[in-house]
């Protein structure tokens, strides 16, 4: 992918970037005991229509059908993510989806 399609993915997807870029920088795991504990300090911290374009374009992404690899390069490169589902047995796709869970339930 190139470098500017990398900004096409993150200008496409802004608080979806920006989600993962503050909440899942690289010592998020100092602050937060799991995943689900930085998407619900997120969700406290966010309007109800930041939190509805977050979900929009988390589903937008998931519907794109993007593989393992892309998805991984996705959260890694293009928003800046230091979470690594595999670290805790999931797959890009599966924490992706268990994230759109989280941040439409209402807890």
């Amino acid at each position: 992918m190139s470098l500017e399609a990398e900004r096409s993915l993150r200008d496409e997807y802004p608080l979806l970037a920006q989600l993962l870029r503050s909440y899942f920088h690289e010592d998020w795991y100092q602050e937060y005991v799991t995943p689900e504990a930085a998407l619900q300090d997120f969700k406290r911290g966010v309007s109800q229509r930041g939190l509805d374009q977050t979900v929009k374009q988390l589903r937008d992404l998931l519907d794109r059908n993007l593989s393992e690899s892309q998805l991984e390069r996705a959260l890694t490169h293009d928003f800046s993510s230091s979470f690594v589902p595999s670290l805790g047995g999931q797959s890009n796709v599966e924490w992706m989806r268990q994230t759109l869970r989280v941040l439409e339930s209402g807890d």
